[in-house]
Parts: C-alpha cells; sequence; structure tokens
C-alpha cells in the first residue's frame, strides 16, 4: 500500500493541528480523574468520560460489560477477588468491507490519594501528570477517528473501539473480551505510548505473573522467619537467566509482616518474568516447579507457586512486516521518519496477535516517566500522532488492506491464561 497524500488529506490534516490546544485541556480533565486500576469508581468515571467524548463528536453506539473479578492471593497465600471497572465497546458501522479493533486502556498505576497532580513544565510543550501518557493516547485515537468521519472515504470502513479497565495489571478481565474480537476484525490498532527517542514495538516478549508464597514454622528465628526465606528465594530466582538465554525478572511487589516487633510466619512475593520465545515457557515453569521441591525438601518452610504465562511473545512475522513498511511510508509523507525495535514490555498487542489479528501498537503519545511520578507526555505528539493515523486510515480506506487477510474462520482462538491465583 502506498501512503499518498491528496488535496483533501491535507485539509483534514491542517484540521488536526488546529485541535491541539482543545486536546491539552482535555487531557488535563482526563488525568484529573483518579483511574488506577483498582479505583473501580474512578476507571468507571473516566470511561465514562470518554466515552461521552466519542458519543458528542462521532455518534456512537456505546455498549459496556462488566469483567469478572480478578483472583488474587494475600501475603498469607489465601485467595481473594479484586473487582475491576467496566469494559466499554464503542462501535460505528460493524457491517463495514474493513473491520478495524482500536484499543486503549483507562487505568493507571497511580492509587486514589496519591501526591501526584498535572502541571506544565516550564517554557515547554511538556505536560506532566498521572497517566498522561496514556490518557493521551485516548484523545489521540479520537482524533484520528474524527479526521476519518470527515472523509468520504469514511464509509468503508467500520470500527470497533475497546476502552479497558485492567491494561496495568495484565488485563485479566480483558482478555476474553479482547480475544472475542479479534476473532471479528481484521485489524487491530493499538494506542499505547512509546518513550521519547525510543523505536516503536514491532514486536514484544511474552511474559507471565507469578506469585511466591512462603511460610515458615520458625518465625522468631531471625534467620527462618518468612521474609528471611523469601529474600533467600529471590536470590534462587535471579540465577534463572543464567540457564534461559533473554529471560528478564521483574520484583514488583513484596509483602510480609505486621510490625517490626512481629516475627513474619508469612510473606509474598509477586514477580513477572518476560521470555523472548514461547517455547522457553515450559523451560521456566519446570525451573519453578523444581525451585519449589527443593524449598519444601527443608523442614520448617513451605513455598506455593501460584500464576502462569498469560501472553506469548509477539512476533516479527511478514504481515507485520509489511504494515511496519506501510505505516513508514505514512510517515515519510508527514516528512518523518519511525525507528521499530523490540519491547520487552507486553501489552494487549501480544494478545490479538496470539489471537491471529494482526496489529500495530506504540500509536499513542510521546513522553517519559511513564507509571512514575515524573510522567510526561509531549503535547506536540497529540497531534502529530494524530496526523500520523489519520493518514493511515485514510489509506486503509483509500486501497484495503496491505496484507491478505486471513479468513477469520482459521483463526487460532488464543490460549486462555491462567490467573496468578
Amino acid at each position: 500500500m502506498h501512503a499518498l497524500l491528496e488535496t483533501a488529506d491535507l485539509e483534514l490534516l491542517q484540521w488536526v493541528d488546529r485541535q491541539q490546544d482543545r486536546l491539552a485541556q482535555q487531557l488535563i480533565e482526563l488525568c484529573e480523574i483518579n483511574s488506577g486500576s483498582f479505583n473501580t469508581e474512578g476507571v468507571n468515571l473516566c470511561g465514562q468520560k470518554v466515552a461521552t467524548l466519542f458519543a458528542d463528536r462521532l455518534g456512537v453506539a456505546i455498549t459496556q460489560s462488566q469483567p469478572p473479578p480478578w483472583l488474587t492471593r494475600d501475603r498469607a497465600g489465601n485467595s481473594f477477588s479484586q473487582p475491576l471497572a467496566r469494559i466499554w465497546r464503542l462501535q460505528k458501522r460493524p457491517q463495514a468491507p474493513l473491520k478495524l479493533l482500536l484499543c486503549g486502556h483507562l487505568d493507571t498505576v497511580f492509587p486514589p490519594q496519591y501526591p501526584f497532580h498535572c502541571h506544565y513544565l516550564k517554557d515547554t510543550q511538556q505536560l506532566s501528570g498521572p497517566g498522561c501518557l496514556t490518557k493521551g493516547g485516548l484523545l489521540i485515537m479520537l482524533t484520528a477517528l474524527e479526521l476519518l468521519e470527515q472523509s468520504a472515504l469514511a464509509e468503508k470502513i467500520g470500527w470497533t473501539v475497546l476502552l479497558t479497565p485492567d491494561g496495568e495489571i495484565g488485563s485479566p478481565g480483558s482478555i476474553p473480551i479482547l480475544e472475542e474480537e479479534a476473532a471479528a476484525q481484521q485489524l487491530g490498532l493499538l494506542f499505547y505510548p512509546s518513550r521519547h527517542g525510543e523505536p516503536l514495538a514491532i514486536q514484544r516478549y511474552g511474559s507471565g505473573n507469578f506469585i511466591c508464597s512462603v511460610h515458615s514454622d520458625n518465625p522468631a528465628d531471625p534467620n527462618r522467619d518468612a521474609i528471611a526465606l523469601l529474600a533467600e528465594l529471590i536470590q534462587v530466582l535471579q540465577r534463572l537467566p543464567d540457564s534461559i538465554q533473554a529471560l528478564e525478572l521483574f520484583f514488583g511487589q513484596i509483602e510480609g509482616g505486621l510490625t517490626l516487633e512481629s516475627p513474619a510466619s508469612s510473606a509474598t512475593l509477586k514477580v513477572m518474568i518476560r521470555i523472548a520465545q514461547a517455547s522457553d515457557e515450559n523451560r521456566v515453569v519446570e525451573q519453578l516447579q523444581k525451585i519449589e521441591q527443593q524449598f519444601n525438601q527443608r523442614k520448617g518452610q513451605v513455598l506455593q507457586l501460584y500464576g502462569g504465562f498469560n501472553r506469548k511473545p509477539k512476533v516479527l512475522d511478514t504481515t507485520h512486516q509489511t504494515l511496519r513498511q506501510a505505516l513508514s511510508g505514512c510517515a515519510q509523507a508527514l516528512s518523518f521518519s519511525i525507528d521499530w525495535g523490540t519491547s520487552h514490555e507486553t501489552g494487549d498487542g501480544n494478545t490479538l496477535a496470539t489471537a491471529g489479528l494482526p496489529n500495530l501498537d506504540c500509536l499513542g503519545a510521546v513522553g517519559r516517566g511513564r507509571n512514575s511520578d515524573k510522567e510526561t507526555i509531549d503535547l506536540n505528539s497529540l497531534t502529530e500522532r494524530a496526523r500520523l493515523s489519520g493518514l493511515w486510515l485514510l489509506n486503509l480506506a483509500r486501497h484495503g488492506l496491505p496484507f491478505a487477510a486471513q479468513p477469520q474462520t482459521t483463526r487460532q482462538k488464543a490460549e486462555k491464561p491462567e490467573d496468578p491465583d
């Protein structure tokens, strides 16, 4: 597919440029809504706000669904359910010849009352605020669709937008909906952010989430309490990459103990394991089972492992090579270039690819410090990325998909992931 700029396109792209101030104000309003993953009221409020913007500006059909609670475990290893907010599905012309799925998530990593608020960086076109990169992507998606809907080509494309509530915790409630939509669509576009100066992700590592629950029968011994045992376990886990190439571990959360005067009888560790090749899944699981068995051979201590791999690597196949080339052509027509690379992070693009739906992700905002109290968006990227996706949509409408679409009936459904419970 050739990315061509026609006269009508130029007028639409100029319209995007004029939306900069509006987009910045709308972004501030979204960031002022706390939508930490487990703040269901806040995530629902953010979803309502975004869905209303789409309805007012694009006249979409809106449906909502309630995902099941996420099953996880506390520090004692006991299972409990964590409620999730709603999933929003926004649709227009679902029976059109070309069917697209556009995805973004509403949640952030920031809990309620977190002391981080929106503010402009002095003398810059940058805004710092909780979730500004993720929520900026939602506005880029909206603006690109607005550009499409102003074109006479719009009738050729039917689109579905999924706004999910749990992207920052691995999409445990959204994965079945993503798989369902993947079977009904022909191409996925994901508006997740990219870091300033880093390439767009065309392939991704796979990942699994695991919970390690440790119990001690003799917590009064300072060398044998659950926290000391957990520290020992971490050292063992850190040696896993020695035997499995390109494996990465991230120790995300540790819980244990009540006070300094109260020895810990139980403690838990939550760890994410990333792999470059799907074939490494079984090797990692076997190694973890071996570690569990060896740990439990010692009297007075018990290790229980929960969880599993829920996202396979997204690989650079022929179809994604073609997509890379086509989007790069659109960027070149807009007088800039795109660098491509491998992301070690995982996302819903992994899920869609595993379900058989080709997709492009990292189409959202550009910035730095994502998921930290220094998260910052380059405001110019709101219009720059909206222009890119808008031109991409126009060329899809004109020329169709740049690859031979796989019949939907032959797509393999993704394996159902294991929750870390």
